[in-house]
């Protein structure tokens, strides 16, 4: 990937959710007040320079741009923090912006991006599981008993606990396929579902490397629990009233 447009990190502008036309829109406002040839104001003790619409246009007949599309690009940037506007209505209305504090950031280097964006979704992620140990305290029984199936089934797939907000997608997705899915195994209670998942993957047999979803689960269920039947090692560890459903 190419590092900069216009002098600006092109990762930075992605994540701004900026196009090419914002970049050369800025790359030009720039480069005027970097000439001190731009008209400007000390507002609010900052100083802010008159952006002409219609010099913009004439400088950047490329763009194909009018006064209303230059307005609406320009208000998006001051909304994104990356410049600032102020109004100053003198013999007319004219328009004057400055750098915001997000102005900066279109000039950090992949790396610095980089490892902020890591930064930022591990925290995301440290939070995402702090709200799932919440969630399981205010849960009744049998919500915190589907919710652990759902858990018990994620870590036996990956083994591990979701690191990223797309694996707690994933996590959260199978929550609900196995929510949706435990009304209709209506034979089993959430319990007895929860032992037979164990089964699965506990022990060695075929269906370890066949269930890969809570959709599988449930195409081959009654197969499963009739098989975890029959390993009567394993069921001698339950106590029999949970494990009554053949």
């Amino acid at each position: 990937m190419k590092y900069t447009i216009s002098g600006f990190s092109q990762l930075a502008a992605v994540n701004f959710n900026l196009d090419s036309v914002d970049l050369h829109m800025l790359r030009w406002i720039v480069d005027f007040i970097d000439s001190n040839r731009m008209r400007s104001m000390t507002l609010d003790g900052e100083k802010y320079y008159w952006v002409s619409y219609q010099g913009l246009i004439d400088d950047l007949p490329i763009l194909y741009l009018k006064k209303d599309a230059i307005y609406k690009r320009l208000k998006r940037m001051c909304e994104l923090g990356i410049l600032k506007k102020k109004t100053v209505f003198s013999g007319g209305k004219f328009s004057y912006f400055t750098y915001g504090e997000n102005f900066n950031e279109l000039f950090k280097s992949y790396e610095e991006l980089e490892y902020e964006a890591k930064m930022k979704e591990e925290m995301e992620v440290q939070q995402m599981h702090r709200d799932l140990k919440q969630n399981l305290l205010q849960q009744g029984p049998e919500e915190r008993e589907i919710t652990h199936i759902a858990i018990e089934f994620y870590m036996d797939i990956f083994e591990i606990p979701p690191q990223s907000k797309h694996e707690f997608s994933i996590f959260y997705n199978w929550l609900e396929d196995i929510k949706l899915l435990v009304p209709k195994l209506s034979n089993f209670k959430p319990h007895q579902i929860r032992i037979i998942v164990r089964w699965i993957f506990n022990r060695e047999n075929r269906w370890a490397s066949i269930i890969k979803s809570p959709s599988l689960l449930y195409k081959y269920f009654p197969y499963i629990a009739h098989e975890a039947s029959l390993d009567k090692e394993f069921i001698s560890r339950y106590d029999e009233k949970y494990i009554k459903w053949w």
